[in-house]
């Protein structure tokens, strides 16, 4: 399994690179991003291995390749229509439009259509929202993960605050101290 790759670009096309690693050895990477021939690059890896096809997919930034293959596992994307989105959205602006149930914003994407959207934000929306995956947030997001641990330690289950920081979400409250006093207004 291949996990990174470092070397100089030496073809190109619109989606996809042929990178030479200093053993010679030239490989085809699929990339969201734009490069030049002659550029050296360092990518993260996810290797796909089809019965008929072997494809690596290919990010600068280990947490960009760690949110590509979260929405792999959402039923129905695979890796092409993944790194198509990535490609139309940065991954902050994809996880907020998830956390915020932007079904719409994300079928944006080309190639993604709205039930696609919805089946996204439905697969990942709570997910997103834990605190394992606070290190994928970016903006005012980040609080999420503290505001539920806070509210978990107040003896508060996932299923009672969660539709209420979704809900609170929209209304881009940023302070912590604040998401919580307002979940536990709406609660009593």
């Amino acid at each position: 399994m291949f996990a990174y790759i470092e070397g100089t670009v030496i073809s190109k096309n619109a989606t996809s690179l042929v990178i030479k690693t200093q053993m010679g050895l030239g490989l085809r990477v699929s990339v969201r991003s734009t490069f030049s021939v002659g550029e050296f690059v360092a990518l993260h890896l996810t290797h796909i291995q089809k019965e008929a096809a072997s494809d690596l997919y290919g990010f600068e930034n280990l947490l960009d390749n760690e949110f590509f293959e979260l929405l792999l596992t959402v039923k129905g994307v695979g890796p092409k229509g993944a790194m198509n989105l990535m490609r139309h959205q940065e991954r902050g602006t994809l996880v907020e439009s998830i956390i915020a149930g932007e079904a719409k914003s994300i079928s944006q994407s080309k190639g993604v259509g709205v039930k696609m959207g919805q089946n996204i934000v439905f697969h990942l929306q709570e997910v997103l929202l834990k605190q394992d995956y606070a290190h994928l947030r970016e903006g005012n997001v980040t609080h999420f993960g503290d505001v539920i641990d806070s509210l978990k330690a107040l003896g508060l289950k996932e299923e009672q605050f969660l539709p209420l920081l979704k809900k609170q979400q929209k209304e881009s409250m940023d302070n912590p101290q604040e998401m919580i006093k307002w979940v536990l207004r709406e609660l009593s």
